[in-house]
């Protein structure tokens, strides 16, 4: 009977862990994109992340003072966001 509870906790912390990330754009609010750092680029004043609900890359461009809040950011983020034209403009950045 243990061995029985036991896979069945196991299971469902996989199956809630794994549903997570698909929630986690929608649950951060309109205009946010949440995910983990992928690389910064000074040159281009920009920066992308691997986005938790699509598991893909977006790139935002950022002011300096973004950037360097970036500096040593681990784990998850939130990107609060403005559409300019075809680009995404990073406004704040939530660490979570």
């Amino acid at each position: 009977m243990y061995r029985r509870h036991l896979i069945a906790a196991i299971v469902g912390a996989l199956l809630a862990a794994g549903s997570t990330g698909a929630w986690a754009c929608k649950a951060a609010g309109p205009d946010t994109h949440v995910g983990t750092l992928q690389s910064v680029d000074a040159k281009t004043k920009s920066f992308t992340i691997i986005d938790a609900e699509t598991r893909g890359p977006i790139e935002f461009q950022a002011d300096e003072a973004i950037l360097n809040r970036l500096k040593d950011v681990k784990g998850m983020i939130g990107v609060v966001h403005e559409k300019v034209g075809s680009a995404l403009r990073a406004l704040d950045i939530v660490r979570y």
